[in-house]
């Protein structure tokens, strides 16, 4: 389905993103400041990193909180195993997710609904316009922004009121898994 070279490069960008994170866990978040450029692209597609430079003491205790929801919150945990290899995504997989009947807004619009940034305190929404700041960025592609949800654990744990699962895909699926 991906070529081997798509796939080569979609896991160098999270392996090398993890080695950030772990530079700047050990450093105490200092290491953000060394690669400023580099955070800037990532969390905004701006190698101009001097704009944004108010939000990386956000990101720094963001990156401990994450870290302390992995440790503390089983629920939490249990939701974000994505593999290295996938691909970026600006969006649920539709095969497994559509949107909700009471949803009333259009499908690439959450409306007012913050809920999933709420909950983890997420330091890039800009909460007069109720608009993500990384939205669409490197960050949210690769990571888990741009693929959620992938799970019911999810949309409940976020109180999403946009999303639910397909059902009757999921079924189909599982009745060709067992024919083949």
């Amino acid at each position: 389905m991906y070529s081997i070279s798509q796939k080569i490069k979609w896991a160098t960008i999270r392996i090398f993103y993890y080695i950030n994170v772990a530079m700047m866990t050990l450093t105490g978040g200092l290491f953000i400041y060394v690669v400023a450029p580099y955070t800037s692209y990532m969390f905004f597609n701006d190698l101009a990193f001097w704009k944004y430079l108010k939000y990386y003491p956000g990101l720094i205790r963001q990156l401990y909180r994450i870290i302390a929801f992995w440790l503390f919150d089983p629920k939490y945990r249990g939701m974000y195993a994505q593999p290295l290899t996938s691909p970026p995504s600006s969006g649920p997989d539709r095969n497994k997710i559509k949107l909700s009947a009471e949803w009333q807004k259009e499908e690439n619009d959450c409306g007012n609904c913050i809920n999933c940034c709420i909950k983890i305190k997420c330091p890039l929404i800009d909460h007069d316009r109720n608009l993500c700041l990384s939205y669409n960025t490197v960050y949210w592609r690769y990571f888990s922004c741009g693929c959620y949800p992938v799970s019911q654990q999810q949309i409940d744990y976020y109180d999403c009121p946009k999303w639910e699962i397909e059902e009757k895909r999921l079924d189909i699926n599982r009745v060709f898994l067992k024919l083949g």
